[in-house]
This record gives C-alpha cells, structure tokens and sequence, in this order.
C-alpha cells in the first residue's frame, strides 16, 4: 500500500480546441497558450486524492479520454478526444517553455483513432484504429493495434501488429514497458470466457511473440485498460465486475512477484475510484502521477440562486458535467 501512495492521481480530461476557429477565437486561444507553462499546464500536483486535472484548460467538458502520454523530455503529450463522426489523437507540444495550440496527430485525423501509448525511448506510438488493412478486408468496424514510428519529419505512416497480436476481436488500450512488452485489451478465443481481458506480448529480438493471456489473478472476472510500470515490476488496470468495486469501472493495482507471477489485485480506494466509471490510466514520465479519465459527474440538484441559460450552457458542456 505504501507503493500506491506514491502515485499522485490526476483525472485526465483532457484539452480540445475547434480546428475551424475564427480570428478572434485563435487570438483568444493564442494568449491563453502562451500563459500555459509547465510539464502539467500550471496544475498544482495533487496528493493522494484524485484531482480534475486543468478545469477549463485542459479538461472542458468534452470527451477526452485516453492519456494523456508524454514524451521523456516532457515536451510532447498526446491524448484522444472521442467524438462523433470518430475519435482522434491530439498532440500540443511545449516550445521555450510554452504550450502549443492543440493539432491533430500527422498519423490521425481520418479514422476512429484512439488511445496512445508511448514508447519510454520516445521512438514509437501505439494506438488503436479502425482503419482498414492491407492484410485483410473487413466487412465491419474493428479496432486493431497499429504504431508509428519517429522520423526526421515527425512521425511514419500508420503500420498495423500481425496476428501475433491482433485478431478477430477488438484489441485497444496498448501499453508498453522499457523493453518493449506490450500489453492490451482483447477478448479471449476461448468461448468459455466472454468478458475482456488482458493480454500480453513479449519483444525478443525486435519481434513480438504470440501474444499471451495474463492469467486468471488479473483477468478474472474482467480486466481492460492496462498501464504497465516500466519496469514491469506493478500493472494497474480497470475492471467493474469484483465485489469491492465502489460502482462502474475502478482502477486496481497488481505488484508482480519475483517469479513473474501476479499478486492479487488492490482496489485503489475511495480517494480516486468513484461510483462511476474510472479506467485508461497511465503515468507520468516519472512515475510520480496517475493519470486516468472518468464519467463522474458534480453531485448537486438544486442552485442557490436562479441561473441564466448561459449559466446552465456552461455547466453543461463544462468539466463534471458527467462525459469522460
């Protein structure tokens, strides 16, 4: 227990700007980008207790989830914003010290997209993506892993995992440790086990393995949105269906034994699990900050004074108002 005291908790609803902005809304974001600075956009680090990480800056209301994931240097984060007609990956990066206005990813911006993991040596992003293949045809919306790697003009082409990882069922939520272990979300090929799970594959020789389940400590009765230490050495993951879940999807956290095997997984507590769905989490580069995404909403019915209706726009589309 004393390990998880270490890992600070921000809720990560995320930052998103309209593309189509007029002039006077790219002056207004302008000067607020430029009054940003810092690895966390000015947030003060909380404590032990989850936080809303940058109300109005960074969480608005929307639906962001997924990240956000940072560069080792801190000077480039990525996170998704899962919205109709279909979820992308966005980037801002911190130049003399301050923010960019958010952009799309180079590799998102057509397609379903969502979930980055970064690699720990920067060179490589995993994501998941419903974009079609060159190794088969579908016929129905399936999400598969793919990653881009880093080149002297940002980033390569998207390029999708084989069969070593990917299959017949959805596969999100990557995660990868320092020697190049992935681990994801997927559903096992055994009928006897319908609910998600997590799998895992090991990086031998710059190859991936056929990838493995993680075993019944973790995956049963379900298991999804793995973020793995990056030494391997603690897993924390979302699961909603054990018995002291305080209600939805919580965050728990397994520390592996020495002979590889699992501990039994520890609910991380009230103080940022919450009755409603908490999941994708991921830390910060240091390993000091939690960060995940939730669908808690403000608990109040009733206001003290009678609001306007450009009051209640507020609320509605602000941070807590109960979208991730």
């Amino acid at each position: 227990m004393k390990r998880i005291l270490h890992l600070s908790a921000l809720l990560s609803f995320l930052f998103l700007t309209n593309c189509g902005l007029s002039t006077s809304d790219q002056e207004k974001d302008q000067k607020i980008a430029e009054s940003i600075m810092g690895k966390y956009f000015n947030e003060i680090p909380p404590g032990d207790s989850a936080i809303l990480f940058g109300a109005g800056i960074i969480s608005t209301g929307m639906h962001e989830d997924g990240g956000p994931v940072y560069s080792s240097d801190g000077n480039e984060v990525y996170y998704r914003i899962a919205q109709a007609p279909h979820s992308i990956i966005v980037t801002r990066k911190q130049v003399d010290g301050i923010w960019t206005n958010p952009e799309i990813a180079s590799f998102s911006g057509q397609y379903s997209d969502g979930v980055p993991a970064m690699h720990p040596n920067d060179n490589r992003i995993f994501f998941e993506s419903n974009r079609p293949d060159s190794e088969k045809s579908r016929t129905k919306i399936h999400e598969d892993i793919w990653y881009v790697d880093r080149n002297q003009k940002g980033w390569s082409e998207p390029m999708i995992l084989d069969s070593t990882i990917n299959s017949a069922y959805n596969e999100f939520g990557p995660s990868v440790a320092r020697n190049g272990n992935l681990y994801f979300t997927s559903k096992s090929e055994d009928p006897g086990k319908t609910m998600l799970r997590i799998f895992y594959s090991r990086m031998i020789d710059d190859k991936y393995q056929k990838r493995d389940d993680l075993g019944e400590m973790i995956n049963e009765p379900d298991a999804a949105c793995p973020c793995i230490a990056p030494d391997e050495s603690f897993l924390i993951f979302s699961s909603g269906l054990r018995e002291d879940s305080y209600g939805g999807l919580d965050l728990y956290i397994s520390f592996k034994n020495q002979n590889g095997s699992w501990r039994k997984p520890i609910n991380l507590g009230p103080k940022i699990n919450s009755e409603a769905d908490d999941y994708f989490p991921s830390l910060s580069t240091d390993g000091n900050n939690l960060f995940f995404s939730s669908n808690r909403a403000e608990k109040w019915s009733f206001s003290k004074q009678k609001r306007t209706y450009k009051e209640m726009k507020t609320i509605y589309s602000g941070p807590g108002n109960g979208r991730n």
